[in-house]
Order: C-alpha cells, then sequence, then structure tokens
C-alpha cells in the first residue's frame, strides 16, 4: 500500500478517515467525492506530500480544512475549501491564508463559510493575494455562513475585496454575502461567461456589469434589497479607469453584448433595470438574450428592450 498513488473513496458512508492514509506518502490523488457524510480530514494531511488531487466534491458535511493543507503545494484539484465555524477549532483548522499557498490550483473551487469577522479580516491583510494568482481556475463559488451581528461596511467590504480572482475566471458564484456594496474587481471579470448572486439581503444595486464582453448567463437570485439593477447616478462611485466608464447609461456600447439568459428570481423591492429609466431610451439592449425568467418580482415595471 505505501506505493498506492489513486485511491477511491467516493460515494463511502465514512465520518472520519482512517488515520493511516496519511501514511501513504506517494498517494496523488485521494477522491472523496459524494462522501457526504464525512465531516472532518486526517488532522496531519500534510504528510500527503505528493497529494496532486483532493476531490472533496459533494462533500456536504465537511465541517472544516485541517491546518497544513498549503504545505502541499502541489495540489491542483481541491474542489471545495471549507472554514471552520467553531471559533475553538481556528487553531487546528487552515484559514485563507493557507489557500493562497496552492498556487496551481486550478478548475473549480467553492468556499464555504466566509465570515466577516476580525480574525478573518486581519489574516487577509497579512496575504492579499489568496485567489488573484490562481489564473487556472474557472469557476469559483463564495459562500458566506449566516450570522446575526451588526453590520460593519468597511469589513464585509474587505473581505470581498481580498477575495479578487484572476481575471481568466469563467464562473462566479456569491452567495449570502452580507455587504451593501460588492467588490470593485468585478469590472475586471472581463472572461466571465456565468455569474450569480444569490441570498445578498443588503445589496441595494449591483456594480456594472453590462460591458463584460463573454457574460452569457446572469442569474440574481433572493436578493431582497435590490431596487434598481444599475442605478444610474451610482455608475461613477464604481468608476476607476476608462473600462469603468463603459456604464450602462452610456450609448455608444452594447448593452450584454453576449448575454444569453437572464434570470430574475425573489427579489420582491426590484422596480427596474436603472434609477432613471430614461437612460434606457438609446441602448442596444441584449442582441443575443434568448432566456428570460422573472419569478416573484411584484415590484417591477420596467425592463431594458430586448429582441424578440
Amino acid at each position: 500500500m505505501i506505493h498506492l498513488r489513486y485511491l477511491d473513496l467516493s460515494g463511502n458512508p465514512i465520518k472520519r478517515l482512517p488515520n493511516w492514509i496519511v501514511k501513504l506518502q506517494n498517494l496523488e490523488t485521494l477522491d472523496l467525492n459524494y462522501c457526504q457524510f464525512l465531516v472532518e480530514l486526517p488532522r496531519d494531511i500534510k504528510k500527503l506530500i505528493n497529494l496532486r488531487h483532493l476531490i472533496l466534491a459533494n462533500c456536504d458535511n465537511l465541517a472544516w480544512i485541517p491546518r497544513g493543507l498549503g504545505e502541499l503545494t502541489h495540489v491542483r484539484t481541491l474542489n471545495t475549501f471549507v472554514l471552520s465555524e467553531n471559533k475553538s477549532m481556528l487553531r487546528d483548522s487552515a484559514g485563507l491564508s493557507e489557500l493562497g499557498k496552492l498556487k496551481d490550483l486550478r478548475g473549480v473551487l467553492k468556499i464555504k463559510n466566509l465570515r466577516c469577522e476580525q480574525d478573518m479580516v486581519s489574516e487577509l491583510n497579512d496575504d492579499c493575494a489568496v485567489l488573484k494568482e490562481k489564473r487556472h481556475l474557472y469557476s469559483l463559488a463564495l459562500y458566506w455562513m449566516h450570522i446575526e451581528r451588526e453590520n460593519n461596511d468597511a469589513e464585509e467590504r474587505d473581505v470581498m475585496e481580498a477575495l479578487q480572482p484572476h481575471s481568466s475566471l469563467k464562473e462566479l458564484v456569491v452567495n449570502g454575502y452580507p455587504g451593501a456594496r460588492f467588490a470593485s474587481w468585478f469590472h475586471s471579470l472581463t472572461n466571465i461567461v456565468n455569474l450569480t448572486l444569490s441570498d445578498c439581503d443588503r445589496c441595494q444595486h449591483l456594480p456594472p456589469l453590462d460591458h463584460l464582453p463573454f457574460l452569457k448567463s446572469l442569474d440574481l437570485n433572493e436578493l431582497r434589497n435590490l431596487e434598481h439593477i444599475s442605478a444610474e447616478d451610482m455608475v461613477k462611485d464604481f468608476a476607476s479607469d476608462e473600462t469603468m466608464m463603459m456604464s450602462a447609461a452610456s450609448p455608444s456600447t452594447t448593452f450584454f453584448p453576449s448575454l444569453e439568459s437572464l434570470y430574475l428570481r425573489m427579489c420582491p423591492n426590484l422596480k427596474g433595470w436603472w434609477r432613471n429609466e430614461t437612460a434606457s431610451t438609446s441602448v442596444s439592449s441584449f442582441p443575443c438574450l434568448s432566456t428570460l425568467s422573472i419569478c416573484d418580482c411584484p415590484n417591477l415595471t420596467f425592463m431594458p428592450l430586448y429582441p424578440i
């Protein structure tokens, strides 16, 4: 067994892995896909010095990742990275700074239990390139914990800003983000194809997305305070360069040039696309749109024109 390079335990109803697994120092792939009862990994997982693929897709009960994972610098596949909910486990569990050390990650990554608390803000200040250098990631999902606490806009924005992905990213899911405004780096997602924003209760408007040249699917779900998707009088707040000045109200650019699917669901306060509806009169809108789904948006009274 010591020479084993591939171990497939997918679909097993195990809660914990046996400790002898960390002795497999030649192991390159550990497949735990659909181990839905798995709650933790071996604490000495850092001993798997040749590990390249740690497949944790659909391990929904995994509670934390052991500290030391960041030392496995050959790891390329890590579907899921779980931050500990339990503060008493913070000393033994891996934080975002360790994720930042895994420079060769590629494919799909889901980060769970993000939170806007001082310990995480401090950690991110020490390592500001958690995701930005991971050019081979094509899909990223950011899931926040639901915590009853007084909102701190500065901390929330700091955490989101520090999670900036590489501009080559193709898919992004943001779920449960507690901030009122999204990060400024959204404008840099120039290769994004699929974007989903869900359960972001305090969000009242979105950063400009209409200029993104390859965006094909936009899914806005359970944004309960969203009133206008693109508040025209706030566009300049996000503008930091010439690209950002391509606003939704600009008559010289096509509005969502590649968008094929648009989903607006459970946005009870959504009134329209722009705060100033007259901004839409000179805009060429949605030339590629083929799917439009609007559900539980009772106050929506205005949408840009789109081809029939």
